[in-house]
């Protein structure tokens, strides 16, 4: 079975059809927000893991490993804790850890709740 070539008739609607889709496709797509628009290019996808990676670093101390228990030994705030509100004994007033799940050249931490003090910190 041999097939025959569509008449330029046929190829022209073709063309309209898909110039047609097109220009609806980047005119919804123009619609959505930067925010929640898929990545579609490698460099997109890298400028958006970029972002995170910037994003994931601590909120306190600002740094991927977490240097918060070293501010902690240098901090001014008071080392004595009143009698009715003892750090707890499991995460030593942190309210919990940090966890490292880290392999193949990926960095992952992760905080963890202390399940003693609720993460609050006392000792209950």
């Amino acid at each position: 079975m041999t097939r025959t070539r569509p008449a330029a008739a046929e190829q022209n609607a073709d063309r309209r059809l898909g110039q047609h889709l097109l220009a609806v496709v980047r005119a919804q797509d123009a619609a959505i927000p930067a925010h929640r628009r898929a990545p579609r290019t490698v460099a997109e996808m890298r400028a958006r893991l970029a972002q995170a990676a910037a994003d994931d670093a601590c909120g306190l101390c600002g740094y991927w490993r977490c240097r918060c228990g070293q501010a902690r030994s240098t901090s001014t705030a008071p080392t004595s804790v009143p009698q009715a509100q003892q750090r707890c004994s499991a995460c030593g007033g942190a309210g919990g850890r940090v966890v490292d799940t880290s392999s193949d050249g990926v960095i992952r931490q992760s905080w963890q709740t202390c399940g003693t003090c609720g993460g609050s910190g006392v000792s209950r």
